[in-house]
């Protein structure tokens, strides 16, 4: 064993502020490995202290007081720094000795792990036809996505957002607004956003919020946009809602269905009301029980109008009637018609509409 070390000549390690060991040349290599350069199996480089640093900065427009005390300098990075290994952890992770292993055992304290760069990227690519140029820079190759990238935490925030400095906790930025012309953007083949159990069963809330919202199955060119063929946007739940918020107190103004077919179908019913889902004087169309039932202070039919089948009307005024077949009547007396006119106890089934939980 080779022991460098700087202590006194009472054989104390030196801790006063200046005591330092340095090495210093244009190329330093620290190696823990064979001969031939080869790894040793238990081959080993420890650095330990309570703060390392790797600086790759320069030191560039020092300025110097009369006294040779550093004023200013500017400090820019420079350079590459390589980590190349087989395996890669870093963690803020406390550690304690047990049953003869060395293993993790809680984060530590307020630990923070900071990634900060114009340009930061995460690739699992699978690198091949690589080419490169008598200086070693590369001139060619294909990256194939590949592998696989896992990100677990409690809360998971993902933002283009500009902030201030925040005192109370200096890991973190104070929001202070959007960053203009900022986007994130998820593209892949197949994308899949779930709030379900490990059994598979939902839960949770996923909110999609914003001014416009888009949902497309859409094919685009450089100039030029098209219905993907085939494409399709599906919603399905056991309850879904349009145009109201959960509470109540908010409504929108316009919901608009437009395509060159529309269908709409309720295997029990279907019905269509306006006016307040608390009144009873509501105009609806009601189809239940293979029924179509109309109700309103006013109904119109503009139009040629057909009606097939047998047809009552309790009370009617007709301008104008022409009769092909034979007109009868139990209640036919000089041309106006006098039989009961029953009053419509017809209602919507406004329960579900009160049922937006």
């Amino acid at each position: 064993m080779i022991n460098i070390e700087s202590r006194d000549g009472d054989g104390r390690l030196r801790e006063n502020p200046e005591a330092k060991i340095q090495v210093m040349g244009r190329m330093m290599e620290l190696l823990a490995l064979k001969d031939d350069h080869t790894q040793m199996d238990d081959g080993q480089v420890t650095l330990a202290a309570k703060t390392v640093v790797v600086d790759q900065q320069d030191f560039k427009n020092a300025k110097y007081d009369d006294n040779g005390k550093l004023e200013s300098a500017e400090y820019p990075v420079e350079g590459t720094f390589a980590v190349k290994s087989k395996n890669i952890y870093l963690g803020a992770i406390d550690q304690e000795l047990k049953d003869g292993v060395i293993r993790d055992k809680a984060q530590g304290k307020d630990s923070f792990i900071t990634l900060l760069a114009q340009h930061i990227g995460v690739d699992t690519s699978k690198v091949q036809n690589t080419d490169y140029d008598k200086d070693g820079h590369q001139t060619k190759g294909e990256y194939l996505a590949d592998g696989e990238v896992t990100i677990n935490s409690k809360t998971i925030t993902m933002g283009a957002v500009d902030g201030d400095y925040d005192a109370n906790d200096p890991h973190l930025r104070k929001e202070k607004a959007l960053t203009e012309g900022a986007s994130i953007k998820l593209r892949s083949e197949c994308m899949t956003l779930d709030a379900s159990t490990t059994d598979g069963k939902a839960t949770g809330i996923v909110n999609l919020n914003a001014k416009n919202v888009n949902l497309l199955s859409m094919d685009f060119g450089d100039n030029s946009q098209s219905l993907a063929e085939k494409g399709k946007i599906q919603a399905t739940a056991e309850r879904i809602y349009l145009g109201e918020s959960k509470d109540e107190s908010l409504m929108s103004h316009k919901v608009q269905a437009w395509a060159e077919k529309i269908t709409l179908l309720g295997s029990k019913v279907m019905q269509a009301i306006q006016g307040d889902k608390k009144s009873e004087d509501n105009a609806f169309l009601l189809l239940q029980n293979q029924e179509a039932k109309l109700k309103g202070k006013k109904a119109e039919l503009h139009g040629l109008t057909e009606v097939v089948g047998d047809t009552t009307l309790h009370k009617t005024k007709i301008d104008d009637v022409e009769v092909k077949g034979e007109l009868k009547s139990n209640y036919l007396s000089g041309g106006v018609t006098a039989g009961p006119s029953p009053k419509s106890t017809l209602k919507p089934d406004t329960d579900e509409l009160k049922d937006n939980a």
